[in-house]
C-alpha cells in the first residue's frame, strides 16, 4: 500500500494538523520562527498551515515527502519513548507529539515539542471498503436460515471493479460455505449489497460470516476484511415453559414482595439480550439471565444499607424497576421508603438517586407501584405511579430532579393498589397505559397534555375458570405489536392479550400451576413479566418460589427453511419481511441498512412498506415469493431522522415494527 512504509517517500496522503494549547509549546520554539504564533503555524517546504486550536486543517502534499531526520517534519511517539517510531501504521486518529522547525535549525527535536494529533488518511484512486455485514449480532432458532449477505462500498475517485468474497463458518469453526461474486463498475461514493442466498442453520452457537474483497487497483487493504458473529439458539416451542430457576441465593430466599423483571437489549449482549431480576422479600439479591444461554449471574444489589434514612430497609413491596434499554436500570426501594436508585448494566454499579417525593398525602412507597421510561425531546423519563393513593410523577434523568404530575384518576376509589401497572408501548411513546388493580380501570395517560382519558374496558374479572378473580399482587403487564399482555396476578394463573385498535381482551393459555418448585403455586406477589419482542415474554411467578417462565406466542417461528438458489446483487430498495414476527435491527438505525428477521406463517409473496408518522408512504417493496423464516436487508438511506413504521403483507396477515432513525 502506498504510504505504508514508515521512512522513505509518501504519496497520496493528506495529513491533518489538530493544534491543541499553545502552553504546551517550549518558549525557545519561538525563537525558531520568529513573528509567529507556533500553536497557528506550521511550516513545510515554506508551506503556512493555520487555523483556530482544536480544528483540523487539511494539510494536502501534492510532492512526494522525503521522511528523513534532516528533514523532519512530524514524528510520532508513543506514550513517553525516545527514539524515531513508525510514522504512519494505516488510516485513522493518532495521538502525537508534533516536532516542527525550519531546515536551517538546528534546535534539538525534544525543544521544539507541540502536542497535536494526526489524522492521516490516503486518497487512492480505487478503495474498495467492505461496510456492513447484515447478520452481526442477531440471534435465530436452530434450522432458521442467515441471510448471506454483505455490503460493499467505493470510496474511492474511480469506479472498482473486484471480486466479493463470503465464507460462513459453524460453531466449531468449520467452513461450511464459501462463495463469491463479480462486482463491475461500482461508481464513487456508492455502496451495493451483495445476496448470496439463505443457509439454513442448525448446529447451536456461535457462528461466524467471514467476508473479503479482491481488487488489484486498490492500495488500501485495510477495510478490505471484516467478520460478523451471530448466535443460533434452540428452537423455542410455542406457548408457557419453564426456564432455568432464579438461584437461590445466600439467604436462600424465594421471590416475594418487591420482585421485579426488566429485559435489556443493549450492545453490552448482542446475542440474545439479558433479563434482570430481583427477589425482592427483605433482599438486595439480583441477578442476570441469559437468554439463550439459559443461565443465571449474581450481581451487586441495590445500596440501600448506605443510605442516610433508608439503611435499614431492605426492598420489600413497592420495590420495582425500570430500564432505558441499554444504560440504566431505575429501582425504588420501596418497603414503606422514598429510596430510588440507579444501576449501570455496563459495570454494574450502583447510584443513589433524589428521593421519590413525599407528595401531598405524605405516603412512602409501599404498592401498587409501577414505572415507565420514555424519551421525551431527547430527554429520558422515568414515569412513576407511586401507589396506595393516585401519585403520579416524572424523573428528569438529565437534570436528576422529579416532577409532579397530573394525578392518576380516582375512579371508583382513589386507591391505586398492589398489582396495579404503568406500561409504555415504546421508548417514542406518546401515552402510557395503567391498570388499577382490583377495580379493574384501565386509563390513558397522554404525555404531552400531562391529562388522563376516560377510562377503557379494564380486566374481565372472570376467565376461562368461571370464577370471578380480581387482579392483585402479582398483576403485570408487558407490550407487543399493537397489544397489551397482561399476568392478573391475585393467586391465578390468568394471562391476558388486550388489543388496543379494538379494545378487546382475550384470555390466553394459563401458566401452569406446577413448576420446579413442586408445589401447586399460582402467580401472586413477587410475579412480574418482560416482553422480550418478537411475542416471547419472560415472567417470575413469585409466590415464594424461583419459578421462571417463557411464553410464546403460536406461529411466530417457522422450521424447515433451506438455503436459496438465489444470489446475486441487491439494488435500491433492499428486501425485507415478515408475517407473524418483524424484528429489526439495528434500531435506532444510523447508517444506511437495517436487517429485518421475519416469520411468515408459510412461504408466499409479501410486500414490505414504510410509513411516516404522518401515515405517507415512503418505501415499498414486492417479493413475488419468500421464506418463512430468515432475515433480509432494507435500504433505508433516503430516510432522514425520525420514527417510521415498518409493516410487511402477506395473505391473511399483517406484523409491523416501528423503526427509529438517528441521522
Amino acid at each position: 500500500m502506498r504510504g505504508r512504509p514508515s521512512s522513505g517517500e509518501f504519496f497520496d496522503i493528506r495529513l491533518g494538523l489538530c493544534p491543541t494549547e499553545s502552553t504546551a509549546l517550549s518558549a525557545a520554539l519561538d525563537s525558531n520562527y520568529g513573528h509567529y504564533t507556533p500553536v497557528e503555524v506550521v511550516h513545510s517546504h515554506s508551506r503556512e498551515v493555520s487555523g483556530p486550536p482544536r480544528s483540523w486543517l487539511d494539510w494536502p502534499l501534492d510532492e512526494p515527502f522525503a521522511y528523513t531526520e534532516g528533514n523532519l517534519l512530524f514524528e510520532i511517539r508513543w506514550d513517553s519513548g525516545t527514539g524515531f517510531q513508525p510514522m504512519i501504521r494505516g488510516p485513522g486518529d493518532y495521538t502525537a507529539r508534533a516536532y516542527v522547525w525550519d531546515d536551517t535549525s538546528s534546535s534539538a527535536a525534544s525543544r521544539d515539542a507541540m502536542r497535536n494529533r494526526l489524522r492521516i488518511t490516503f486518497h487512492d484512486p480505487v478503495d474498495v471498503e467492505l461496510s456492513a455485514i447484515p447478520c452481526a449480532g442477531i440471534a435465530l432458532p436452530s434450522g432458521a436460515p442467515v441471510a448471506l449477505q454483505a455490503v460493499w462500498r467505493s470510496r474511492g475517485e474511480l469506479p472498482a471493479d473486484f471480486i466479493a468474497w463470503l465464507a460462513l463458518a459453524d460453531p466449531r469453526d468449520s467452513v461450511v460455505f464459501r462463495d463469491s461474486l463479480q462486482v463491475t463498475g461500482l461508481a464513487a461514493g456508492q455502496d451495493t449489497a451483495l445476496d448470496l442466498g439463505l443457509f439454513a442453520c442448525n448446529a447451536t452457537g456461535t457462528w461466524s460470516m467471514r467476508c473479503s474483497t479482491r481488487c488489484t487497483a486498490d492500495m488500501n487493504t485495510l477495510n478490505d476484511t471484516a467478520t460478523a458473529r451471530f448466535e443460533v439458539h434452540r428452537s423455542w416451542s410455542t406457548g408457557w415453559a419453564e426456564m432455568t430457576p432464579m438461584p437461590p441465593g445466600p439467604t436462600p430466599a424465594p421471590v416475594g414482595q418487591g420482585g421485579w423483571l426488566v429485559y435489556v437489549t443493549g450492545e453490552s449482549d448482542a446475542f440474545g439480550g439479558q433479563v434482570y431480576a430481583a427477589k425482592g422479600n427483605k433482599t438486595d439479591e439480583l441477578y442476570r439471565y441469559h437468554v439463550y444461554g439459559d443461565s443465571w449471574k449474581g450481581i451487586t444489589g441495590m445500596p440501600y444499607t448506605s443510605h442516610s434514612l433508608w439503611y435499614k430497609k431492605p426492598p420489600r413491596k413497592g420495590s420495582v424497576g425500570c430500564s432505558d434499554g441499554e444504560d440504566f436500570i431505575y429501582v425504588t426501594q420501596g418497603n414503606n421508603t422514598l429510596g430510588f436508585y440507579r444501576l449501570a448494566m455496563d459495570g454494574d454499579s450502583w447510584e443513589t438517586l433524589t428521593d421519590v417525593p413525599e407528595g401531598t398525602y405524605r405516603k412512602k412507597v409501599k404498592g401498587g407501584t409501577d414505572m415507565a421510561y420514555v424519551v421525551v425531546d431527547d430527554t429520558g423519563y422515568v414515569y412513576l405511579l407511586k401507589g396506595y393513593k393516585t401519585e403520579f410523577y416524572r424523573y428528569n434523568t438529565a437534570l436528576g430532579t422529579w416532577e409532579t404530575l397530573t394525578e392518576a384518576p380516582i375512579g371508583e376509589r382513589p386507591k391505586w393498589d398492589k398489582g396495579s401497572w404503568l406500561l409504555a408501548e415504546s421508548q417514542e411513546a406518546e401515552y402510557l397505559w395503567a391498570h388499577k388493580a382490583k377495580y379493574h380501570e384501565l386509563y390513558q395517560y397522554f404525555i404531552d397534555g400531562d391529562s388522563w382519558g376516560p377510562e377503557m374496558p379494564g380486566m374481565p374479572f372472570i376467565g376461562h375458570s368461571g370464577r370471578r378473580k380480581k387482579s392483585k399482587d402479582g398483576g403485570s403487564a408487558a407490550f407487543y405489536d399493537g397489544a397489551i399482555y397482561a399476568l392478573k396476578g391475585g393467586n391465578t394463573q390468568e394471562w391476558w392479550r388486550y388489543t388496543v385498535e379494538d379494545s378487546v381482551w382475550t384470555e390466553l393459555e394459563t401458566m401452569p400451576s406446577y413448576g420446579s418448585s413442586g408445589r401447586k403455586k399460582r402467580v401472586k406477589y413477587g410475579g412480574d413479566v418482560a416482553s422480550y419482542g418478537n411475542g416471547a415474554f419472560f415472567a417470575l411467578k413469585g409466590n415464594k418460589t424461583l419459578e421462571f417462565w417463557r411464553y410464546i406466542c403460536p406461529t411466530l417461528y417457522a422450521a424447515g427453511v433451506t438455503r436459496d438458489a438465489g444470489r446475486g446483487i441487491l439494488s435500491g430498495v433492499g428486501r425485507q419481511a415478515s408475517g407473524a414476527l418483524v424484528r429489526l435491527s439495528p434500531n435506532p438505525l444510523t447508517g444506511r441498512f437495517v436487517t429485518a428477521q421475519y416469520g411468515l406463517p408459510q412461504a408466499g409473496p409479501f410486500s414490505v412498506r414504510v410509513f411516516d408518522i404522518a401515515g405517507r408512504e415512503l418505501l415499498c417493496t414486492t417479493l413475488a415469493a419468500g421464506h418463512p423464516a430468515s432475515s433480509v436487508l432494507l435500504d433505508c438511506r433516503t430516510l432522514a431522522a425520525g420514527v417510521y413504521l415498518v409493516r410487511l403483507d402477506c395473505p391473511g396477515r399483517t406484523a409491523a415494527a416501528k423503526l427509529v432513525v438517528n441521522r
